[in-house]
């Protein structure tokens, strides 16, 4: 989706590592969305920059109450079928070696993930 805007929304990073923890980030939204049993569910992508720092957020409802990310964030840790749960493990590590935060919210059957570090321009 493309904004129309007339800031500068540009961020300086490893394109691949980003593609990486953001793939990941919305295959698991996706991947959660198709057990809630309402038709209406839907993962929703937002980002946004200042001067400095940048945030993208990805959220999505799931069956089930909360989790923290340390409980879903260890190599082999998943509830999906056929998965081998390395999808958050590999988020941390993208985000450690880009010095990015890395953030997961998940209750009241709502996740919000969120990636958030400096733009590194000028």
């Amino acid at each position: 989706m493309d904004l129309v805007t007339d800031k500068n929304d540009n961020i300086t990073t490893d394109a691949n590592l980003f593609r990486l923890a953001l793939s990941n980030a919305i295959r698991n939204a996706v991947d959660a969305v198709l057990d809630v049993p309402t038709d209406n569910s839907q993962v929703y992508v937002s980002a946004d920059v200042t001067p400095s720092t940048f945030w993208v957020k990805v959220s999505n409802q799931f069956v089930g109450s909360e989790f923290s990310l340390d409980e879903v964030s260890g190599t082999g840790v998943t509830a999906k079928i056929g998965h081998q749960g390395q999808g958050f493990g590999i988020m941390r590590i993208v985000a450690t070696r880009l010095g990015y935060d890395l953030l997961m919210q998940a209750e009241a059957g709502l996740a919000v993930f969120t990636l958030r570090g400096q733009r590194r321009i000028g």
